[in-house]
């Protein structure tokens, strides 16, 4: 091999490793992308708007109306919504009544009125598993529910409260890693840390998460806090959030691994801003596990990668020494 062969080769290898090494030790969290399949949708809770207005965002938070909700303007805003595979519908409770949504056309309908556990059967946030099976929380207690009958059965009794983590929310099901995530939003009752706004892993039998073990979300402590309403994951396991403080509502993308989150954008439609408390994602049937998201970068191959093109352009620079002593 010729010495200027090597030395080029010794060259390349040496800044390849230099710039993988530095991609690995310092990630850029740059906006995320929706996958093609996927769609976000939230209701529109400004004032004025119509009661279960349903809007398409985009990945940078611009808004576009599906439909003219339920024609009324009497605040009705729903709060964490999910989206069923099976019946390929939005549901949500709202004040002791279950409704679907149609995402062709906007329309919510009435599905059934909420009974069971009492401590659940006002306006609980959902989450729906790709099977079907839902589950509903409202004040740090947790049960499943009927789509169908809107029947809620208590799982969890007491044994969030036991724990302080009374304020649970939002929650939503992730179908890539088949957890049922929540954020434990406020757990004590003087509104104090320890565990302020961690994003937790809850029993899907039991509705207990543990309190500590979560993922810290790092760009939302106290006192914004209680601004993260919402919560769905995309078909790659990418978080996606909104962060509300009317009148303004803000497209959050979460990394639910690291809990890394970026600011989308605004939910605008046109130059007004939107007022959201609500999202969730259709997706097709649950894809294989991703090995990463758009928002980070699988660092330990990236790595590994690095170190071996390093050490291999060390080799050849001794080695073109070597020739021209």
């Amino acid at each position: 091999m010729k010495k200027n062969i090597l030395s080029t080769f010794a060259t390349v290898g040496v800044t390849a490793g230099l710039v993988l090494a530095s991609s690995a030790a310092s990630p850029a969290y740059a906006l995320a992308t929706l996958p093609a399949t996927d769609h976000i949708y939230a209701y529109d809770c400004s004032d004025g708007a119509s009661d279960f207005q349903l809007l398409e965002l985009a990945a940078d938070g611009t808004a576009t109306a599906i439909g003219t909700g339920m024609g009324t303007t009497t605040g009705d805003c729903p709060s964490q919504p999910a989206w069923d595979w099976i019946t390929k519908k939005a549901y949500f409770a709202f004040e002791g009544k279950l409704y679907s949504t149609d995402v062709s056309n906007g329309v919510t309908t009435e599905v059934a009125s909420l009974s069971g556990a009492v401590n659940l059967l006002f306006s609980p946030g959902l989450a729906i598993a790709p099977d079907g099976a839902a589950w509903a929380t409202a004040g740090g207690r947790v049960g499943t529910i009927s789509l169908s009958s809107g029947v809620v059965t208590d799982i969890s009794g007491s044994v969030n409260r036991d724990q302080g983590a009374y304020y649970i929310a939002p929650l939503a099901y992730n179908e890539v890693d088949s957890t049922l995530y929540a954020i434990n939003a406020d757990n004590t009752s003087d509104d104090s840390p320890p565990f302020p706004n961690q994003l937790s892993v809850m029993s899907q039998t039991t509705g207990a998460i543990t309190l500590g073990a979560g993922v810290t979300l790092p760009d939302y402590q106290n006192p914004s806090v209680d601004a993260l309403s919402a919560m769905a994951f995309d078909s790659s396991g990418q978080g996606w959030l909104l962060r509300t403080v009317s009148p303004e509502t803000q497209l959050v993308s979460l990394n639910p691994a690291t809990g890394a989150t970026v600011d989308q954008g605004g939910v605008m439609e046109g130059q007004s801003n939107i007022v959201s408390y609500a999202i969730f994602i259709s997706s097709p049937t649950p894809a294989l596990p991703d090995t990463g998201s758009d928002a980070t970068v699988n660092l330990v191959p990236l790595g590994a990668l690095a170190a071996a093109l390093f050490a291999a352009g060390g080799i050849a620079f001794v080695i073109a020494r070597r020739r021209s002593a």
